[in-house]
């Protein structure tokens, strides 16, 4: 009688996972056709060109700004900056 109560627990533990699971199907109600218009339709709006304002982009994403490179590479154990990049440091530094 021993061996049969784990399994029993597990038997009643499955099916009642398996009856949380189950999903009830609902009728949906028929929606009603829309009614038919007499009238001639309406004219289509004409599209009007919106100007957009001028914003100022920003230098950090402009490509054409020094300040749109952030990469400064170094030599092996070095910690020097190279005389390449002395012009994108000092921008970055004067940008912030």
């Amino acid at each position: 009688m021993r061996m049969k109560t784990p399994a029993i627990l597990i038997a009643s533990s499955f099916a009642l996972l398996l009856g949380a699971c189950a999903s009830q199907q609902t009728a949906e109600a028929p929606q009603p056709a829309p009614a038919p218009q007499a009238s001639a339709p309406a004219p289509a709006p004409q599209a009007q060109p919106v100007e957009q304002p001028q914003m100022a982009m920003n230098p950090l994403h402009d490509p054409n700004s020094i300040l749109a490179k952030r990469s400064i590479y170094f030599d092996f154990d070095k910690s020097n900056i190279k005389p390449a990049f002395n012009a994108l440091v000092e921008a970055h530094a004067g940008y912030m």
